[in-house]
């Protein structure tokens, strides 16, 4: 892996910022190339002046070079949160039109292998950004080189989690089953293990408190049922009124995660609270119906 790690010293009795890395004669070139940058016989290291180049133009001066950059310890103690990255503007996405073209079949391809909307298009922005990728640096053979220098890229110029990193090397995979290449078939390598967290749970006093507090009765009656029936805000919006079994007490969950469906509890606690709504708010086909009558969005959920 190319990585280089910066440190802070002082040279010739000014502040500057050295570069280290174990020997590499390709990474030895690319250092030198950038401007500012010098050897010192004494440090044993490159550097530069730190008042000649910030670490806000050094940082990205060596990730445009495909340079994996610990930066670590320039930045102050946190032990109450991760250190915060160097803030860059975003660089809009220009998606040619011959890639546009291409994506197409690829598209289809993916519908046919019916994943969702929402995993469509976002293994279609990773794969537009791939194929713009390999067309800039004008790539002959498609090699695993190619691909690892495209996802070290891809994770620290965006700060990728973990979730969007597994995300944006299943759509490479995808992308090398469509056209074939072994060379993007094989990355599980490169695709990090899936987190594993334990939920943080509100306590009924908890819930209870924070209803109080909700005096819109829609926004309550959504929190209370998302909390005594353990949805989703996707399974939320989603949930028509001929789906609610107030007699037996029970909600029909269509086309859940995994197109599955399921069958859970309606608290009684909750029977009354749903009453009230219903007469209040009149809805006629979702259980939560925006101002048109159409569903609820998830952005909306969110928001309260």
């Amino acid at each position: 892996m190319n990585k280089v790690t910066l440190t802070r010293s002082e040279h010739k009795e000014r502040p500057v910022i050295t570069i280290g890395f174990d020997y590499d004669d390709a990474i030895r070139l690319k250092v030198k190339s950038i401007a500012g940058v010098r050897w010192s016989r004494q440090l044993k290291s490159f550097y530069v002046f730190e008042e000649e180049v910030p670490l806000k133009e050094l940082f990205p001066a060596l990730r445009q070079l495909a340079i994996y950059v610990d930066y670590s310890s320039l930045l102050p103690a946190r032990p109450d949160r991760r250190p915060a990255l160097p803030k860059t503007k975003p660089v809009p996405r220009v998606v040619p039109t011959a890639i546009r073209e291409r994506m197409k079949p690829l598209r289809r391809y993916m519908e046919g292998l019916r994943l969702s909307e929402n995993t469509i298009a976002t293994y279609s922005v990773f794969m537009e950004d791939f194929l713009t990728f390999c067309e800039q640096r004008q790539v002959p053979t498609l090699t695993a080189t190619e691909a690892r220098l495209f996802i070290e890229e891809q994770v620290a110029q965006k700060r990728y989690g973990i979730s969007s990193h597994r995300q944006l090397v299943s759509a490479l995979k995808h992308l090398g089953t469509f056209y074939q290449l072994d060379a993007l078939r094989e990355l599980d390598g490169l695709q990090p293990k899936k987190s594993s967290y334990l939920p943080t749970v509100l306590s009924q006093q908890e819930m209870v408190r924070l209803l109080q507090h909700t005096r819109n009765l829609k926004h309550r009656a959504a929190l209370a049922l998302l909390y005594s029936s353990g949805l989703r805000i996707g399974e939320l919006i989603g949930l028509h009124l001929r789906d609610i079994d107030v007699d037996r007490r029970q909600l029909f969950i269509r086309n859940g995660k995994g197109r599955k469906d399921r069958v859970v509890i309606l608290a009684e606690s909750f029977v009354p609270l749903f009453r009230n709504y219903f007469v209040s708010y009149r809805p006629k086909l979702f259980f939560m119906e925006n101002p048109d009558g159409g569903p609820y969005t998830a952005s909306s959920v969110r928001s309260f």
